[in-house]
């Protein structure tokens, strides 16, 4: 009997059990919990869990690695960059060590190759000057082989005690060295590298272009003109004061020693203040000849210039050195057909051109070709 209420009673629980399961199977909320999205897990019960929150931990885990990987990229091309900074900083310095100790070298070798080719330049200009000591007698000088003949004699002297070297080598080369550390007071212009010579010509033609703007000024102030009415009066109209009150005969002591020393002219190796003014004036008619016979030349001779002779001839005439090759010969060809335009309006002249005309020319030349230049 006791055994059978035993059984009966496993049998109610059971059937009750299967109608509440039936029951909970059929409301929406165990539909909502048994979803494909969802899962039971028979531990301990049944618990629930979203297949969202797995997404999202995978996600989170996914991302975390992704952030790793990445700092592994940024660290490693960091330690790339770093190590090719140091390479590039390694290298500069040896480039750094090379260029320090072939730069001595180098400027040793400039030093020398510059001296040895202006020994080669002077010593052509030697047996240049001998030849044309014979050839002047039977025909007229160039315009270079005149600018040979009038100062390779001072050249010279200036460079044989350097040129006639006691000091056996390698100590020679000190001396050398000496007189290249000062080129401009002790070597001459065939030892002059282009630069040391394009430096130095331009100081040469600021300083004459000093004196010359000292020399219109005195010109406008004997005229009770102003300075610039010398480089706007016409040309032709300009030349008839240097036969009047500008006449070498009608300028006082103070301009003669002033166009003397712009003209670059000694009267027997004497200082100016020593010449008599009537002895200064011969002295400068004489200058003004000569520096016609050589614009003459220069004007025959122009197409052969080297570019050596024309840092020589603006420097000469106080006209700019700045530029190239090209513009230095364009403002001497300017200089040159000035010079030959005028001429030829003033041909019904007996004498042609006034003296203190051909000596005050290249003053208002120079300083009408500034005027045009940019």
């Amino acid at each position: 009997m006791g055994s059978r209420r035993a059984q009966m009673k496993r049998l109610v629980l059971w059937v009750v059990m299967a109608v509440a399961t039936s029951v909970v199977m059929a409301t929406p909320s165990y539909r909502r919990l048994s979803s494909p999205g969802m899962t039971l897990h028979r531990r301990g019960g049944m618990s629930l869990a979203a297949t969202t929150a797995e997404d999202e931990d995978a996600v989170a885990k996914k991302f975390e690695a992704e952030v790793e990987v990445e700092a592994e990229i940024s660290e490693s091309s960091e330690q790339e960059n770093l190590a090719s900074v140091r390479q590039m900083l390694l290298a500069d310095m040896a480039t750094r060590r090379v260029v320090r100790r072939q730069q001595p070298r180098e400027e040793k070798t400039g030093i020398l190759r510059a001296y040895f080719a202006g020994a080669q330049r002077l010593w052509s200009e030697v047996a240049m000057w001998r030849q044309l000591r014979v050839a002047r007698k039977s025909r007229s000088l160039t315009w270079r082989e005149q600018l040979v003949m009038n100062q390779l004699p001072t050249h010279l002297g200036r460079m044989l005690p350097i040129l006639v070297n006691p000091l056996p080598p390698p100590f020679g080369f000190i001396l050398i060295g000496l007189a290249s550390a000062v080129p401009r007071y002790l070597l001459t212009p065939q030892f002059w590298t282009f630069a040391q010579l394009e430096r130095f010509s331009a100081a040469d033609a600021r300083n004459l272009r000093k004196m010359f703007s000292a020399l219109l000024r005195s010109c406008s102030t004997r005229l009770y003109v102003s300075s610039d009415a010398l480089t706007t009066t016409p040309l032709v109209a300009l030349v008839d004061l240097f036969d009047g009150p500008l006449a070498l005969e009608s300028l006082d002591r103070t301009h003669l020693k002033r166009l003397a020393r712009a003209a670059r002219m000694r009267v027997a190796w004497l200082p100016l203040a020593f010449v008599r003014t009537s002895r200064l004036r011969r002295a400068l008619r004489i200058a003004a000849a000569k520096t016609a016979l050589e614009d003459d030349a220069l004007a025959a001779d122009f197409h052969h210039l080297e570019p050596r002779h024309l840092f020589h001839a603006c420097a000469q005439r106080g006209l700019r050195v700045d530029g190239d090759d090209h513009d230095r010969g364009r403002r001497l060809r300017a200089w040159l057909e000035a010079r030959e335009a005028l001429i030829h309006a003033n041909r019904a002249r007996r004498d042609g051109l006034p003296p203190s005309f051909a000596l005050h020319m290249p003053a208002i030349f120079a300083a009408l070709i500034d005027q045009t230049e940019p």
